[in-house]
Formats: structure tokens, C-alpha cells, sequence
């Protein structure tokens, strides 16, 4: 399988676990070290992203996470860049969107984000 192949199937692997309100499967796409910047700021590392999400959202994700994927752009064999659009459809709250990028690196071992950026977007779900 190809890198761009496999990176969608990570991130639709990503959004089924938060249907399921799996937090280790979700965060199971982002590396030990990854770097997250969103409004809120910059975190390193991945507990750090974890307690993040868990405190935004709680211990048990719920409703739909759709992730639109807009490029992949391959820069090497092991590197590859994304940048897409997400939807968060919660059960009982107000959905959310907006934009990501994020760095993926293929090592032996898997193919995980070392670097996420999300931004949100202003106003209702579309």
C-alpha cells in the first residue's frame, strides 16, 4: 500500500474509533511526540494531546468525527503532509468544524502525526 493510501486509512480508522468512543484508538494515529497546535496553544507529546482531549471533551468521545481530506502531498518515501477539513457532530451539543494539517512520518514501527493543527471555523456545522 502505498503512503497516501494508508494515511486515509489511519484517519478513517481515527474517525470510526471516536464513533466508538475508543480515546486510545483515536489517539493511536499521533506519535509519542507529536505536536499539537490549536487555539488553546501548543502541546507536546502525546499524553499531553490526550488530557487535552479528554478535558475538552470527556472520557467517553461521542457522536460522528468526519474527516474530509483536501491533499496529501508525499515530500518523501516516509513523509507525507495533509490537509483537510473536519466535522464533529456531538450527541446533545453544538457540532464544530473546521480546518487541520498535519506532518505524518512512517517509521518501522507505523505510521503516525508528529505535527496537527487544527483551526476551527466560525458558526454551525454546514
Amino acid at each position: 500500500m502505498d503512503l497516501q493510501s494508508m494515511v486515509l486509512a489511519r484517519l478513517r480508522d481515527s474517525d470510526e474509533a471516536w464513533a466508538r468512543g475508543d480515546v486510545p484508538a483515536f489517539m493511536s494515529i499521533f506519535a509519542p511526540e507529536v505536536t499539537s497546535v490549536s487555539a488553546s496553544g501548543i502541546s507536546i507529546g502525546h499524553s499531553t494531546l490526550a488530557s487535552r482531549l479528554v478535558h475538552a471533551y470527556g472520557v467517553r468521545l461521542d457522536g460522528s468525527l468526519v474527516t474530509t481530506v483536501e491533499e496529501i502531498r508525499t515530500l518523501a518515501d516516509d513523509i507525507a503532509t495533509v490537509c483537510g477539513r473536519f466535522e464533529l457532530h456531538r450527541v446533545g451539543a453544538a457540532g464544530i468544524h473546521g480546518c487541520f494539517s498535519q506532518v505524518w512520518l512512517r517509521d518501522a514501527q507505523s505510521l503516525r502525526v508528529v505535527l496537527d493543527h487544527a483551526t476551527l471555523s466560525p458558526g454551525p456545522n454546514p
